[in-house]
């Protein structure tokens, strides 16, 4: 750790050697002539960081302004449970020794830098922005768009509906234990209209095309529906899927997610193969389309004969939890369609945004009728 002053005339934060480091007391501290503005920094972290470059912004709806006192967090995937406690603990004891006069703000950074918040004088709302910071992928803040809720993670960029972002950040820990590989990154994840619409027009402009094999049409891509992500790495920026990698393929259904565009179903989705894009459908659709090697567009199609009539789709996964399918199609001649469900065991009714209705009935759980809910997690949109 290291003090930083702010050299006015020259415009830079320049370190003051004699800053003393005390572990115990988990303080820093250093004798000074002159009046400025301090900050307080891991010296490793911050050189690493300025040499990479890092853009530092504010969030949407944060006032630029000066402060007395910066707290900068690392949140990135190298951030552990223990380290980010160290680093929570550092800065509580920091804001328990601000003056009542010090205006004060929080950033927090892996490969961006942001002003979480202004906060001004409160140590409270300080207190309570620290205890909220989390690394990798955790969930930071809860937004509403459009009445839908989503779950930002900690770059405030990628917007994730809650579910399959919870489901993602249990497969990244469980990646980095597996491997010990802390660079997967979350580059892309929910798309607004617009955003869809500019990424679709500059595909077109850069190939001389009038259609594109990459990026689906505004109001076709799956990234709109809040349940799509696209990796990368934080070393390379490029994501294959292969060497240690293959263990997201290996396993992600086993958090709900599909790899969408395999590169043996470019006929049947018609998107090029993208190693990089998944899709979260929850558990059961994912492990079946896992196991048995067949693409969203192959399963819709096939559960298609098991109507609610007939023969019903039933499996077992590989840990013994036991499920029940079946197709309802919608009633086109209606304004509503009458879709049977089960009375006491759980079930979940997915739209397929084709022509019908999924039942997943989770054969092992017992509920009661009122405890039952809908769920849109096996929509399907052709997309990229």
């Amino acid at each position: 750790m290291v003090i930083l002053w702010y050299d006015r005339d020259n415009k830079q934060y320049v370190p003051l050697e004699e800053s003393v480091v005390d572990t115990v007391n988990n303080t820093v501290s250093c004798t000074t002539t002159h009046f400025s503005t301090y900050l307080v920094i891991d010296r490793k972290i911050w050189l690493d960081s300025w040499r990479e470059q890092i853009e530092y912004r504010h969030l949407p709806g944060v006032i630029e302004t000066a402060y007395n006192i910066g707290f900068v967090v690392d949140v990135s995937s190298s951030m552990n449970s223990e380290r980010l406690g160290n680093a929570k603990t550092a800065l509580n004891t920091f804001i328990d020794a601000m003056y009542e006069c010090d205006d004060a703000t929080l950033v927090s950074f892996n490969s961006t830098g942001n002003v979480v918040e202004n906060f001004g004088t409160s140590k409270s709302n300080l207190k309570s922005a620290v205890s909220s910071l989390s690394a990798s992928v955790g969930v930071s803040e809860q937004f509403d768009n459009d009445g839908v809720d989503f779950i930002v993670g900690n770059d405030y960029n990628v917007q994730l509906r809650k579910t399959p972002l919870l489901a993602l950040e249990q497969m990244a820990r469980d990646f980095y234990a597996a491997k010990n590989i802390n660079d997967l990154i979350v580059i892309s994840g929910y798309r607004t209209q617009e955003q869809q619409k500019e990424l679709y027009d500059n595909d077109l402009a850069q190939t001389g095309l009038d259609y594109s094999e990459l990026v689906a049409k505004a109001g076709y891509s799956e990234h709109q529906t809040g349940y799509s992500i696209d990796f990368s790495t934080s070393t390379t920026w490029d994501y294959d899927g292969q060497g240690d990698y293959a263990w997201i393929d290996e396993n992600c259904w086993k958090y709900g997610y599909i790899l969408r565009y395999a590169e043996n179903k470019t006929e049947l989705t018609k998107i090029k193969y993208e190693p990089w894009h998944y899709r979260y459908v929850g558990v059961p659709h994912a492990y079946y389309m896992y196991k048995n090697g067949i693409c969203m567009e192959e399963y819709i199609e096939r559960l298609k004969q098991y109507t609610y009539e007939g023969e019903h789709l039933t499996f077992t996964d590989d840990n013994g939890k036991n499920y029940e399918l079946y197709y309802v199609p919608s009633d086109d001649g209606n304004e509503t369609t009458y879709v049977p469900v089960p009375v006491s065991l759980k079930y979940e009714v997915s739209g397929n945004n084709i022509d019908g209705f999924i039942v997943t009935v989770y054969t092992d759980e017992s509920t009661a009728p009122a405890e039952q809910s809908d769920s849109s997690s096996a929509e399907s949109t052709p997309e990229a």
